[in-house]
């Protein structure tokens, strides 16, 4: 699905190949039989599993509170690529000395973000 992603002028994106499927802890042992069985699913032929070590299984057990049966399929380096750091208030810093003591308290202060830039990099499955 992924790779049918087309750009404003109707051209497909070459830059999207999802390599990490995101999954709950229900649907966790059915992508490990999807992913790392070696010959094909429920067939008596024996063919080729062409899905085995294709992608990253990465489970989330926060994701059951959700959904149990939605999954993700993400480009793991397009998202990384477009993670940007958002500089919302810079640092500002002080430091206060008590020549008495002589203790030193130093304080930094700013706001920060991070987001993403590209949305094609991730892609949901809402099963119901």
């Amino acid at each position: 699905l992924m790779r049918q992603f087309r750009n404003d002028q109707s051209d497909l994106i070459d830059a999207i190949n999802p390599d990490m499927i995101i999954s709950t802890l229900g649907l966790e042992d059915t992508f490990r039989e999807i992913l790392e069985t070696e010959k094909g699913l429920w067939t008596a032929e024996g063919t080729k599993n062409i899905q085995k070590g294709r992608y990253e299984l990465v489970v989330l057990p926060r994701l059951d509170e959700y959904s149990a049966t939605s999954w993700f399929m993400a480009d793991s380096k397009l998202l990384k690529r477009s993670l940007r750091f958002v500089e919302r208030k810079k640092f500002e810093t002080a430091t206060w000395s008590d020549n008495e003591t002589f203790s030193v308290k130093h304080s930094i202060y700013g706001r920060f973000g991070l987001m993403w830039q590209e949305w094609r990099a991730i892609y949901g499955h809402s099963v119901s």
